[in-house]
């Protein structure tokens, strides 16, 4: 209810400004369409459920997808609050000397771990949360992007974890380690978040 809330006066406040208006709906939009995509698989290979009787399609409840549209608003509206400056050409430019190759090195990295922890010789998404994360924060030099980028892991720690407390969300073999991998992977996911409203907003102003 809050994220709903928080979507519409977000929308309301960005009226005067149709770039961000038109891409905080396609950013919702993506994020929903991922998150449903998400949370359709991990319902099918049986990793987690929820509870029957919610309005759902194909087992996932309306409800968590529109969450994540929400959600992409109200990144795209922190962007247009925190941003004094145009977006596109931050992430365009060249910041740092070599900093394209050593985000290609990054995402090498990234790419590597992300094979192991899929074949289960790692049990943590940290070793390629983290470098996915900085290839992409290399983008965003701001100080203020890095630190916004890393609220969302906490709030899903927390937050997760309630839910799953309250039967909410019905998680097999939902422990600890869980819980972290869960909060690590929304660092990475915001930051690209971010890099979607800053390539959209290039798009849309030219």
């Amino acid at each position: 209810m809050a994220a709903s809330v928080g979507a519409i006066m977000s929308l309301f406040l960005m009226s005067g400004e149709p770039s961000y208006l038109s891409v905080s709906l396609l950013v919702g939009i993506m994020a929903m369409g991922v998150d449903f995509a998400i949370e359709h698989f991990g319902i099918t290979k049986k990793a987690w459920g929820y509870p029957h009787g919610r309005l759902s399609f194909r087992g996932v409840p309306l409800e968590v997808p529109f969450l994540f549209f929400c959600c992409g608003i109200l990144v795209t509206y922190a962007t247009y609050v925190l941003s004094s400056y145009d977006l596109g050409s931050m992430i365009f430019g060249e910041v740092i000397s070599g900093t394209v190759l050593l985000q290609v090195l990054l995402l090498i990295a990234a790419a590597f771990f992300a094979v192991q922890y899929h074949r289960g010789a790692i049990k943590s998404l940290v070793f390629w949360a983290l470098p996915l994360g900085i290839a992409l924060y290399l983008s965003f030099p701001q100080p203020w992007i890095l630190v916004f980028s890393i609220i969302p892991m906490y709030l899903d720690y927390y937050l997760e974890r309630r839910l799953v407390r309250s039967s909410n969300i019905e998680y097999k073999g939902y422990d600890e380690d869980v819980a972290i991998n869960v909060a690590i992977s929304y660092y990475p996911t915001t930051l690209l978040i971010m890099g979607v409203v800053a390539l959209l907003l290039y798009c849309l102003e030219g």
